[in-house]
């Protein structure tokens, strides 16, 4: 009901079987389908058929080396970061800890010697939780790569017009 990150993670919950992806079944399949299209647009394999580490004669690959060839892949892996994170975010239950509700901290900021401390520390909780998420995805990614073989441009088509789009 809502295209707001934090409204997105409020509808879900902490809990691994609270998150979208498990909620639903047509939620799964949406998962499947933004998974498949965050590799096509990200031309990773088995979509990476313009830039692929095969093709030498032209492109990227032949065209720059040292510190640019390093920005290229920097930001090919910024991208997947990207797409890890935003994935985690709609579908995996984002940053929330699972134990953890808005009273918790709330609670945390309060009181005690030094407040706010364990404010923070929850905070760091959530982010390493997020980061953790992100890297489960992260890995899915890396490993389809490794995985799979690059399909050929008519089998791309087949799937993107035939079934990902009516999907």
């Amino acid at each position: 009901g809502t295209l707001s990150m934090q409204g997105i993670l409020r509808a879900q919950g902490a809990w691994p079987w609270q998150w979208f992806v498990f909620t639903n079944p047509f939620a799964f399949v949406a998962f499947v389908i933004f998974f498949v299209a965050q590799l096509a647009e990200g031309n990773r394999t088995p979509f990476d058929l313009p830039e692929a580490e095969s093709e030498l004669v032209a492109g990227y690959l032949s065209e720059y080396s040292g510190f640019r060839f390093a920005f290229y892949f920097l930001v090919e892996f910024g991208n997947l970061w990207v797409m890890a994170a935003i994935a985690t975010t709609l579908f995996l239950g984002g940053w929330q800890v699972p134990f953890a509700d808005a009273s918790v901290f709330a609670a945390a900021r309060g009181s005690g010697p030094l407040p706010g401390l364990g404010w923070w520390g929850l905070q760091a909780l959530s982010m390493a939780i997020f980061a953790s998420k992100a890297l489960v995805v992260l890995n899915l990614i890396v490993w389809i790569r490794w995985k799979l073989p690059r399909i050929r441009i008519d089998q791309m088509m087949t799937l993107c017009w035939t079934y990902l789009v009516p999907l």
